[in-house]
């Protein structure tokens, strides 16, 4: 668990920048991801992640999370606009 939270506050801090290119939606869309399974799933399952694997597909980003002994997560993340609210990546 404790190195979840590390990844994903050294990501959310880059990830801060914006969004205005490929690299860094993917930054936001890592980010997001690690931040939902955090909070989603099982302690357990938290205490067996392995790695985390992202790339573009069209307008989306696709993030895979590995989990030793398990099947991986699979999240389609997007940035949500909002009217009055601050742009943010939402995964699903």
């Amino acid at each position: 668990m404790k190195k979840l939270i590390i990844i994903a506050s050294l990501l959310s801090s880059s990830a801060s920048f914006g969004h205005g290119n490929p690299i860094e939606a993917v930054d936001l869309a890592i980010s997001a991801g690690l931040k939902k399974i955090s909070m989603t799933e099982s302690h357990d399952v938290i205490d067996n992640f392995q790695g985390v694997k992202s790339w573009m597909s069209g307008a989306k980003v696709k993030v895979r999370i590995y989990i030793k002994e398990m099947n991986e997560v699979n999240y389609e993340c997007e940035m949500a606009h909002n009217k009055g609210e601050i742009e943010r990546m939402v995964c699903n």
